[in-house]
């Protein structure tokens, strides 16, 4: 088995499948001109999305022993494939929220089968490496992905983004098919019962739970600001659409750079400790963001950059937390329900974003968008609060 190639596809399978996801939020300003969506509708669309990827990841960690993995990594590509390809033929609201709810059922497994393949193909000791490389595939989705879909429906059409992925999950499939090693029927003798039993233990286990809600707050308080951005931007802050790429492009160039110094931070510092400046220092860009006027697109481009920055750098010292907590036994049910938590999390605060936010016909302009920041400001003490109160050895 060749291993560049195996991590290449892997890599290859996590950036299309994140670009799928992250790029509906800057076309948002697009999508809600050509279908006509409000701001609940296009808050639905994402929230739908994020919704069943989480009960779908539940579903695979419950049960995914019981099927062949590349099979299942195979049909969630078939399938999202045709889910992208609808997408460009949606001329509705409703028929978007419904292909994007089916799009966000068939991603929710990609994650922990790509953790699951890692597992079981790559050996400990170059484990991290790989993992390094494939996780890569969510900031090129950002440096990348969205920036070339923007191109696309600036020049041909929101569609075209959507036929583009389309061919992209056409293309990963033929290669996942014959670069992924063949994998073993598994072992079938526990019963469903005693994996349900698992669960149940691993959810109520107090300490568990600190991480869980860790995540779903962190998440929700990211999807309380990122689904409506661009929207505001272009309505309110006067941002030219074709503009919209240039600060996705820069802030996730941004992005790449400070993960790998809040890394290194939680190294040096602790985790708690980074948690804590990062998401403290995060209020600030948001809360100036979400109470902006007219603004040059200079400004914008820094401020929506920071913004994306500090946000997204909550996520390393979180997850270096909760990685901290289960046992070796409770490490499959855990990360289930962890990934569900973090789905359902941006979920419900990607539909809060969108019952707090409304249009006023006359401007198409959003109002209310300053009760966000308040609400963003909220979470960042919640998860603080959660932050000190989780118990852990390392990374005091």
């Amino acid at each position: 088995m060749n291993l560049p190639l195996l991590i290449f596809t892997l890599t290859a399978i996590n950036f299309i499948f994140q670009v799928d996801f992250v790029v509906m939020m800057p076309l948002g300003p697009i999508l809600m001109n050509e279908l006509q969506m409000s701001a609940i509708e296009f808050s639905v669309a994402i929230s739908s999305y994020t919704l069943m990827a989480g009960f779908s990841s539940l579903l695979f960690s419950l049960f995914g022993n019981l099927f062949r993995r590349k099979i299942l990594l195979s049909s969630a590509l078939i399938l999202l494939g045709v889910c992208s390809f609808l997408t460009g033929r949606v001329e509705s609201a409703k028929e978007l929220i419904v292909v994007r709810t089916m799009a966000g059922f068939f991603s929710g497994v990609l994650n922990p089968l790509i953790f699951a393949i890692v597992a079981d193909a790559i050996p400990e000791k170059k484990r991290g490496k790989a993992l390094g490389y494939i996780m890569s595939g969510f900031s090129l989705a950002s440096v990348l992905g969205i920036p070339t879909g923007l191109f696309l429906s600036d020049h041909y059409g929101f569609q075209s983004t959507f036929y583009a992925l389309a061919v992209v999950f056409l293309l990963v499939l033929i290669v996942s098919i014959f670069i992924l090693p063949p994998d073993k029927m598994r072992d079938k003798t526990q019963l469903n019962f005693e994996l349900i039993m698992d669960f149940k233990n691993a959810f109520l286990n107090t300490e568990y739970l600190k991480g869980h809600f860790l995540l779903f707050f962190i998440s929700g308080a990211i999807f309380i600001v990122v689904p409506l951005l661009s929207p505001y931007a272009v309505r309110n802050m006067n941002i030219d659409v074709d503009n919209l790429k240039h600060m996705y492009f820069c802030g996730g160039i941004l992005t790449v750079i400070f993960l790998r110094f809040v890394g290194a931070l939680c190294d040096r510092m602790g985790a708690r400790k980074v948690l804590a400046i990062v998401a403290t220092l995060s209020i600030i860009p948001v809360m100036i963001f979400t109470h902006a006027s007219t603004s040059s697109t200079l400004y914008f481009l820094v401020l929506g950059s920071l913004m994306m920055a500090l946000m997204s750098g909550m996520m390393v010292p979180a997850m270096a937390i909760a990685s901290l907590l289960p046992n070796k036994k409770d490490n499959r049910p855990f990360n289930g329900i962890l990934n569900s938590m973090r789905c359902l999390g941006s979920a419900q605060f990607a539909f809060l974003a969108g019952l707090v936010v409304t249009t006023v016909n006359e401007s198409q302009s959003l109002v209310h968008f300053d009760r966000i920041g308040f609400i963003y400001a909220a979470l960042i003490i919640i998860v603080l609060g959660i932050s000190s109160k989780i118990k852990i050895e390392r990374y005091p």
